[in-house]
């Protein structure tokens, strides 16, 4: 191969290298709920649908009540209680309607979704639709200002979601609804204050789940405070494992599911990265060798 074309090349592959490592990155970054806060779920959320289908979790005057012990401590624990189902809603005329994913809030939407507008937590005449859902409501995705009918209820859509995009965002108001989801915001040490969230609160029938935490920072969490401490590595593994096998019987809810999606894009760019990368650095090492 010339000298030239082989410049060429590894231009073109190094580029291309270090223009999907930064794509992979952004798409990676894109729908980190991570950043959000750990959640609490009920065990028993599999398949369940409707508003009194779970056993545990909390009613909505439960949450309030448990708001206004936080709000009365040093440091409040901020949290959103939340359910996941499918529901209709249509436009204000009543001229489109379609199925979308619900989640009734009792709390701010800031806890679950990182990004995009916020329903806070006593806005309990607004909504936040998804791309799609708002395609299909009004033909077009710049909704915002619009009203829905749901349930009765009139609601001013107060932003428009990227991600999850067939989504409908509201805060309850019916006193009878089960959330079976908690959301702590991030803050400090997070799965201690969840942990404690928990227990003073008896929450015993909820499980952490999405901490947060990248698997190499699970890994590190397995590591006692001696290294000797060869019942500590026991007692940590035993724990994370049943941490895991708990976590695999729950249902991912959407916000899980557009999370996963976008982590899938991140990974498959840093393949195409690192093998564009070793094409590169396989074409210098060929000219090494030649020269």
């Amino acid at each position: 191969m010339r000298r030239s074309v082989r410049w060429a090349v590894f231009a073109v592959c190094l580029t291309g290298a270090v223009l999907f490592g930064i794509l992979g990155s952004i798409f990676w970054e894109k729908n980190d709920f991570s950043k959000t806060g750990i959640t609490l779920a009920v065990t028993n959320t599999v398949g369940t649908e409707g508003e009194n289908s779970s056993s545990g979790g909390i009613t909505l005057a439960q949450a309030e009540n448990i708001r206004k012990m936080e709000q009365e401590k040093e440091n409040p624990v901020g949290f959103t209680a939340w359910r996941e189902e499918t529901a209709r809603v249509t436009d204000e005329d009543g001229f489109r309607s379609t199925d979308t994913t619900l989640l009734r809030l009792c709390g701010t939407s800031e806890y679950l979704i990182p990004h995009g507008k916020i329903l806070g937590a006593e806005d309990t005449e607004g909504c936040l639709l998804g791309e799609s859902t708002a395609e299909q409501l009004f033909e077009s995705r710049r909704a915002e200002g619009l009203k829905v009918l749901w349930e009765g209820r009139i609601l001013s859509v107060r932003g428009v979601l990227r991600e999850p995009e067939d989504i409908l965002v509201v805060q309850e108001t019916k006193d009878t609804t089960v959330f079976n989801r908690i959301t702590l915001e991030k803050s400090g040490n997070t799965k201690e204050r969840a942990r404690n969230f928990k227990d003073s609160y008896g929450l015993g029938e909820m499980l952490l789940t999405h901490t947060g935490e990248s698997r190499i920072e699970q890994v590190l969490g397995l590591v006692p405070g001696k290294w000797s401490d060869f019942s500590g590595w026991q007692a940590n593994w035993e724990s994370w494992r049943e941490e895991l096998a708990a976590e695999a019987g729950l249902e991912k809810s959407i916000l899980e599911l557009a999370e996963q999606a976008e982590r899938r894009k991140a990974f498959l760019f840093g393949l195409g990265s690192g093998a564009l990368l070793f094409c590169s650095m396989g074409l210098v090492l060929t000219k090494s060798g030649n020269s």
